[in-house]
């Protein structure tokens, strides 16, 4: 097992692929029963929430409804559409959102009562857009800011938060530049506590296997040779594959298929996508030779493997 501090040195090797510029789009308080859509996103952005007092529920596309609370801070790498809602929907309320723009920040207000939820919402925008480390990070990624482990998180998020309402000059400037590091510190976190793939974090963090990794993320259906996985490495056979046994323990197209059928399993289990489809994504013919691969890997079958997860 990877101690913390290799961890930490093979994010500084990745974290390049992890800058991102945030957007910080609404401040709102809400109340009463409310619901904001939110569209699914271009490639290389990711949609944020940010809960800063009382509860809501998020319905994201191909999963269940999750509640949220104070402190928890809701990440979402690929931009999928989701739904933020509140927590105890009323039909009795009738009143409508008031909306200003201070600082070039919407401001919605809804405050109904006491039963209120307060939220900051925004994107990611990542200067690598197609990088495969957000292929590989899940759909959603939620952490609280009630542990000990992340108290500075904590103490980021209070600063935000009082940049975004005591409206000062350059108010929202300061409120994103800190939150540009609050998603650093958030991405690190996610990593050193739940790192991807054995051997993923590693190679994206050496130049020449980090090519060969982006170049296989960018289309899993193609069969791959060693000469053009070398090629657009820029380097030569022996050199790449000796790389990919020192930093993974696996030749290159062995670590190429290990690597579509762990994202192929993220997806069956994470997603309502039809096996066919999810088999033909990363590069099978057929569902009965994708079923065989997994089945080899996991030791379970694609349905089976579904099943157990919804079980959990």
């Amino acid at each position: 097992m990877r101690g913390l501090s290799q961890c930490t040195d093979l994010f500084d090797g990745v974290a390049p692929l992890l800058r991102a510029r945030p957007v910080i789009d609404e401040y709102c308080r809400l109340g009463g029963d409310w619901s904001v859509l939110k569209e699914k996103t271009p490639c290389g952005v990711a949609w944020f929430h940010i809960v800063t007092r009382g509860q809501c529920i998020i319905d994201q596309v191909g999963h269940g409804p999750l509640t949220i609370k104070a402190g928890d801070i809701l990440l979402l790498p690929r931009g999928d559409t989701n739904v933020v809602r509140s927590a105890n929907p009323s039909n009795s309320s009738t009143a409508e959102f008031c909306v200003d723009v201070p600082n070039a920040i919407r401001l919605v207000d809804r405050s109904l009562g006491t039963e209120e939820t307060e939220l900051i919402c925004g994107r990611l925008e990542f200067e690598v857009p197609d990088n495969p480390l957000l292929a590989i990070l899940p759909a959603l990624i939620v952490m609280g800011t009630g542990r000990n482990t992340i108290d500075r998180i904590g103490m980021l998020l209070e600063t935000i938060v009082e940049e975004l309402d005591q409206g000062r000059l350059a108010g929202a400037l300061i409120a994103t530049e800190l939150a540009s590091v609050l998603f650093l510190m958030l991405l690190r976190l996610h990593l050193e506590e739940s790192p991807p793939m054995e051997g993923l974090v590693a190679l994206l963090a050496e130049p020449v296997t980090a090519r060969a990794i982006k170049v296989l993320m960018t289309d899993l259906t193609r069969a791959w040779t060693l000469d053009e996985l070398a090629c657009e490495a820029g380097t030569s056979r022996a050199t790449l594959v000796r790389s990919f046994r020192r930093l993974s323990g696996q030749t290159p197209l062995a670590f190429a298929n290990d690597l579509r059928l762990d994202l192929a399993k993220t997806r069956l289990t994470h997603t309502r996508d039809s096996i066919a489809a999810i088999a033909a994504d990363v590069g099978y013919q057929s569902e009965q030779s994708f079923s065989r691969a997994i089945f080899r890997r996991f030791g379970i079958r694609p349905g089976a493997l579904r099943t157990v997860d919804r079980g959990n």
